[in-house]
């Protein structure tokens, strides 16, 4: 009897261990792998995820690379760094952006979205398919107005800090950015 019990409780610490470490799957899962850490925000892979899941398919770019995916995470940061910007300075006429020239910009950076609601008229499209294309492309527009505005209130913030003077790029920063984007440069 004595050998019997000493083995039950290594079965049940075993048992209790296992179940404590794998947290049903939540701690073991991989998504909650903290990749980057925001001033407020813990950013993790399931984050990634998403924001890839999120964007347009002829958008999204192929990972292959931890570099691939450290350059997704930098646009990710950058995106949303210049959205809270936007919000900070949000209703200063520097950084309104008109939606024709939203509207303009998108169009040039995807014609054939444009091609293909003139050609909905010709094809023998239903006023439903026409209008998903329509909503389509104006939920498009309303992205790329956010980030024009977002790139307008980091020129706004660069203006201030440069003629403020409390803005500098150290010879260390000017290596590690060549080195990110060395790649782009041939």
């Amino acid at each position: 009897m004595k050998t019997k019990l000493p083995a039950a409780i290594v079965c049940s610490i075993a048992l209790a261990f296992l179940m404590l470490t794998s947290g049903c799957g939540w701690l073991a899962d991989p998504g909650r792998i903290t990749v980057a850490h925001m001033k407020d925000k813990t950013i993790r892979r399931e984050d990634i995820d998403r924001y890839l899941r999120a964007l347009p398919t002829e958008e999204r770019p192929h990972i292959a690379s931890r570099g691939d995916l450290l350059r997704v995470l930098n646009q990710m940061i950058d995106i949303e760094t210049k959205e809270r910007l936007a919000k900070v300075y949000e209703g200063r006429p520097e950084i309104a952006v008109p939606r024709e020239q939203a509207a303009m910009v998108f169009d040039s950076r995807y014609p054939e979205l444009g091609q293909m609601l003139q050609a909905s008229r010709n094809m023998q499209m239903s006023d439903a398919e026409r209008e998903f294309i329509q909503v389509e492309r104006e939920s498009r527009i309303d992205r790329v107005q956010k980030e024009l505005m977002g790139e307008s209130a980091v020129m706004l913030r660069v203006q201030e800090d440069s003629a403020a003077g409390t803005i500098s790029v150290s010879e260390e920063e000017y290596q590690r950015e060549f080195e990110y984007q060395k790649d782009h440069l041939k």
